[in-house]
């Protein structure tokens, strides 16, 4: 809530800033034999759109199901180009369990 002359000591009084391994938490465990890098290579939106309409091309919904229902990128699939897929995943924590499963390695 934001109140005019407000003294600066009483600005964000609550504001607590805590370091994070995970900007979004997927549970990966060392043990699970993944290894997180640096990220994957930055696509602007040009790009991005020709690799949904190459064939070959995989595209993994991290998002939780709702939101990925809502808004995603379908005509790729007009054109022979990549294939969507979507964990329909509750919370983040759930996409080990799904990447884990026999029928998603079979996918991938």
């Amino acid at each position: 809530k934001y109140i005019d002359g407000l003294s600066t000591d009483k600005h964000f009084k609550d504001l607590k800033v805590v370091p994070v391994q995970e900007l979004v938490f997927y549970g990966v465990k060392p043990e699970d034999g993944v290894r997180l890098g640096p990220g994957g290579v930055h696509l602007d939106p040009r790009d991005y759109h020709e690799k949904m309409a190459s064939k070959g091309t995989v595209i993994i919904d991290v998002r939780n199901h709702y939101e990925a229902s809502i808004g995603r990128f379908d005509k790729q699939k007009a054109v022979g180009g990549a294939e969507y897929i979507d964990p329909k995943m509750r919370k983040s924590t759930d996409f080990m369990g799904w990447l884990g499963k026999e029928e998603t390695q079979k996918k991938l």
